[in-house]
């Protein structure tokens, strides 16, 4: 994964039937050490009035899929 890819992700500590997936969701910035495997992402329609929603997912506790490349302008 890297900055610019889409993605999709659920999170591994949720019980069936709230593991679902979420996605697309853009990948914005990886975190630089000691923070190794955290990563900002945009969250599209979720709860605010723009559309987007940033958060931050890391590798250990995520199941994380790439949909596609690094997106560019």
């Amino acid at each position: 994964m890297e900055v610019g890819d889409l993605i999709r992700y659920k999170a591994n500590f949720q019980p069936p039937p709230y593991d679902l997936w979420v996605g697309p969701c853009l990948v914005m910035r990886k975190y630089a050490p000691p923070d190794d495997g955290l990563w900002d992402i945009l969250i599209p329609g979720r709860c605010t009035r723009f559309g987007t929603m940033q958060g931050t997912i890391n590798e250990k506790n995520y199941e994380i899929e790439v949909i596609s490349g690094a997106v560019t302008k």
